[in-house]
């Protein structure tokens, strides 16, 4: 973050701190469609472990997974995935029910930033609990875990290099001003 923008963000927290809610008017249009936006990537990410549940699962079942690949570790695979399609259900539902167009611009400002919080720390979280299960399950096996390495560390470079900042972007235009 560049200096200047520092200096324009604190800028903008001390007219909002200064003003009453009266005086600062929200760009509604610009925020229900950020807001809409990240929602739609939400639902995405929901369905998308769902799907990759239900193909490891059948799988599976059918024995289709190569011998060299644990059983436990399809488990444990299936079971984080699981675990990350709640995960994104249960901020979809959050961020839905924040209404834009009721809230005053600090309460607006408030829980964008809350939330933000809470969807970043949560998405380490479950990137750190899959990484340590996956690890854990992988029985010292040489292969996969350069595998599973491989892997999170294209998905870590990936969601820094063009998630995040989309991410950032978005909740950024959840909180614009006319």
């Amino acid at each position: 973050m560049s200096p200047e923008d520092l200096k324009k963000r604190m800028a903008r927290l001390d007219k909002v701190l200064d003003q009453t809610n009266g005086e600062i008017k929200i760009d509604v249009a610009s925020s229900k469609t950020a807001q809409s936006e990240i929602l739609r990537r939400y639902r995405r990410g929901f369905t998308c472990g769902l799907i990759f549940v239900l193909v490891y699962v059948i799988m599976m079942i059918s024995g289709i997974t190569p011998s060299s690949f644990p059983v436990s570790l399809n488990i444990t695979l299936v079971a984080s995935m699981l675990a990350a399609s709640c995960l994104y259900a249960v901020l979809y539902h959050f961020l839905k029910k924040i209404d834009i167009a009721t809230l005053t611009p600090a309460e607006l400002i408030r829980k964008t930033a809350r939330f933000r919080i809470i969807s970043f720390t949560s998405t380490v979280c479950l990137f750190v609990i899959m990484a340590i299960l996956m690890f854990w399950q992988s029985r010292g096996d040489g292969d996969i875990i350069f595998y599973i390495a491989v892997s999170f560390s294209t998905t870590i470079v990936i969601y820094i290099i063009k998630q995040l900042p989309e991410e950032k972007k978005l909740f950024r235009e959840m909180n614009s001003e006319k």
